[in-house]
Parts: C-alpha cells; sequence; structure tokens
C-alpha cells in the first residue's frame, strides 16, 4: 500500500493539472475573493455616492416651491424630460418624481397627498436616487410639519421625544469571522471535495488511458491494498489544496484584514485571534471527512470511465454537490440552524465551518459531523473498493 500510495504521489507531483488544481487555484483564488470583492464594493458604493442623481419632475407646476426645494439639494440635478419613462429606461435620468395636480392646494388646506417616485430597480444609481429623492422629501414634509405646529403655538421637538445614536460592540475578530464565514465555508469545503479530482482522475482513467492498470492488477498486491493506496494518495491531495486555501486566507489578512472588517470599523484584530489552534484543527478535522469521502467517489467514478476526459464529464458536476448547499447555507446564522443540518452530508460541514470562523466551537456540531463524515468514507470506500473487483468495470470498452 505505501508503495501505491509513493508512486501516486509522484504522478501527481508530475502532472501540471493537478498542480494548478492543488495549489495555484487555492492560494490566488481565496485573497482575491476576500480582498477584491469588498474593495469592488466598497469603490462601488463610493461611485454611487458621488454622482449627482439626475431626476425629472413630472407636474412640476402643481408645487413649484416643492420642486424649488429638491433643486436646493447638492445630491439631486433636476432635468427636464418629454418622456420620463423612456428616459428611465435609457439610464438618462435616475428617477422620476409625480406631483398630483392641486397638491400645492392639498398642502395649504393641510390634506394628505400622494406623491408617486418612480426608478428602476435594477440600477444602482436609480435606486440610490429614489432614496435621495425619498429623504428630500421627508425633509421637506418635517419642514411643513414643523411650520404647522407652530402656527398653532407648539413646540415641533414635541414629534421627537428622543434621539439615538448606532454604536457597533461586534469586537474585530467577529467581524473578520462574518465576512470569512460569507464566503470561506465554500472554499474550504470545494477544495477539500475537489483539490484532489485529477489525481483521482490520474489514479484510475489515467491509468486506462496510458495502459499501465493491467500490469498494476497483475502485481501480488491484493485490489484493497491498490485501492488503499492511490485513495490515501487522493485524500491527501485534497487535504493539502483545502490547506492551501486556508493559507490563502491567512494571507489576505496579513496583507488587508481592515478589508475584512467592514465599512466604519476601525478596530483591529491578530491572526491568533481569528484563527486559533483550535478553529485550525477542527477545519482541518472536517475537512479530512470531506475529502474521505470525495475522494472515494472520485475513483470509484473514475475507475469508471473509458479515459481521461470522459471521467472529467462524469466528475465535472461535482462541483455543483458543493455549491448549491453552500449558496443555500452562506447567510444563515449559526443560530438560525436546525439540529439536523448535521446530519446531512457536506451540509453538516459547511456550518461547523461558518460556526468556528465565527468563533463559536460545538463539540456536539462537530462530533455529529465527523461521525457521519466516517460512515460516508465506509459506504463510499466500499463502493470504490467494489468497483476495483469487477473486471466489466475495470475493462470496461
Amino acid at each position: 500500500m505505501g508503495v501505491v500510495f509513493r508512486k501516486e504521489l509522484l504522478d501527481t507531483s508530475r502532472d501540471r493539472r493537478t498542480w494548478f488544481g492543488m495549489v495555484i487555484m487555492p492560494l490566488l483564488l481565496v485573497p482575491l475573493l476576500l480582498l477584491a470583492m469588498p474593495t469592488v464594493m466598497e469603490r462601488q458604493t463610493e461611485k454611487v455616492r458621488e454622482t449627482t442623481a439626475r431626476v425629472a419632475v413630472v407636474g412640476a407646476e402643481h408645487h413649484p416651491e416643492l420642486v424649488a426645494q429638491l433643486g436646493q439639494n447638492p445630491a439631486l440635478t433636476l432635468v427636464e424630460s418629454s418622456d420620463p419613462e423612456a428616459d428611465l429606461a435609457a439610464r438618462k435620468v435616475h428617477a422620476i418624481v409625480y406631483l398630483p395636480e392641486g397638491l400645492r392646494q392639498a398642502v395649504a388646506n393641510e390634506v394628505p397627498a400622494e406623491i408617486r417616485i418612480a426608478f428602476d430597480a435594477s440600477d444602482q444609481l436609480s435606486s440610490s436616487a429614489q432614496q435621495r429623492v425619498h429623504a428630500a422629501l421627508a425633509a421637506y414634509s418635517s419642514e411643513l410639519v414643523a411650520g404647522r405646529l407652530a402656527a398653532r403655538g407648539l413646540d415641533p421637538t414635541i414629534l421627537h421625544p428622543f434621539h439615538w445614536t448606532v454604536e457597533n460592540l461586534a469586537p474585530p475578530q467577529r467581524m473578520i469571522g462574518f465576512a470569512l464565514g460569507l464566503i470561506m465555508p465554500m472554499m474550504l469545503a470545494m477544495w477539500a471535495t475537489l483539490g484532489g479530482l485529477y489525481a483521482a482522475i490520474d489514479a484510475a482513467a489515467g491509468e486506462k488511458e496510458r495502459g499501465t492498470l493491467e500490469p498494476l492488477l497483475s502485481a501480488p498486491p491484493s485490489r484493497l491494498t491498490l485501492v488503499l493506496g492511490k485513495y490515501l494518495a487522493v485524500v491527501l491531495t485534497s487535504v493539502i489544496a483545502s490547506a492551501i486555501s486556508l493559507l490563502g486566507m491567512v494571507l489576505a489578512f496579513l496583507v488587508r484584514p481592515d478589508a475584512l472588517l467592514g465599512p466604519g470599523h476601525t478596530g483591529t484584530a491578530r491572526l491568533g485571534e481569528v484563527l486559533p489552534p483550535t478553529v485550525v484543527g477542527v477545519i482541518f478535522l472536517v475537512a479530512l471527512g470531506l475529502a474521505g469521502v470525495f475522494s472515494a467517489l472520485q475513483l470509484a467514478v473514475s475507475l469508471y470511465a473509458r479515459s481521461f476526459k470522459e471521467a472529467q464529464t462524469y466528475l465535472s458536476p461535482l462541483s455543483f454537490v458543493v455549491v448549491f448547499p453552500a449558496i443555500f447555507t452562506q447567510f444563515m446564522t449559526p443560530d438560525q440552524v436546525p439540529a439536523w443540518f448535521f446530519f446531512v452530508p457536506i451540509l453538516n460541514s459547511l456550518m461547523v465551518f461558518k460556526e468556528v470562523l465565527m468563533g463559536l466551537v460545538n463539540p456536539e456540531h462537530i462530533l455529529i459531523t465527523l461521525g457521519v463524515s466516517l460512515v460516508g468514507v465506509r459506504v463510499a470506500l466500499g463502493f470504490a473498493v467494489a468497483s476495483f473487483q469487477r473486471e466489466h468495470v475495470l475493462f470496461r470498452v
């Protein structure tokens, strides 16, 4: 088994595709996602904030004072339009304000009136314009209410019994854990399950294609020994890929930790607070369980394929098995997760990754997840061994 294991590692180390999938991709992709996404979002938000919203007013003659008030707002630019809705669709204007007939008289008579704001929710600038117009109308409405109260000898401050401030008390390490919990569970699970994909294909379908499988099967070692040697090599490759994705996360933190804190947070956090040894150990064990299950499945499916290319076709959909649950759980917090999640493969690993990255180490959830993974390894490995015992699978034409 050791000889087969070393042989497979040697073949893997010579395959550029394996190096690309095991080392280069996780090492580049993880920092890129962790650093580029917050930076791009921050720049886009800043761009929207600096852009003056172009607003068309329909029925401006119905309340000139309100139109003048909107025109004085530095965040808004009033534009004339013969066809406002067409201009909104063409993004020549960002929002449309419809003033109803008789609005000025209704305001004077203190009768409620309805003003309609139209915008394009698919356009970020238009959504921002709608919010700015809404704020401007609310400010003007407050002025009118204050004037009415003053005319009745009432202090307008009675409408504001208190003021409030908002303060974020979450420590920096929790904010970073929250940011990592949105992305890293999917990254860790993906590389744990797919990091050894090319190694698994090469260990079975690749042997078939090169014509070296028959001599290997005729050697004295048993089929079980051959499977275990190949299996351990694929598992090790997957675990290394997952570890490198974790290293990519560390590099992203070292390069720019403030990018993971979110806007408005000025605190700092040390790497040891975000990734203590306990968290790293749990991530390693859970990733090992995932790698164990999927490595056996990949090996069995690869053995069924006639060629390297056919094995790639069969195994490519495995990425969806990880991505779909990751998207489903991306915005779920640990307190929202039902207990049965931890009995479902992949879902349990994703949620344990999320928990430990957010600083929550739940021994019960970890033990259940590892137990489910052990059962999965036993079943998947049994399937792989059974495939190696079947001649019609080994020599399928």
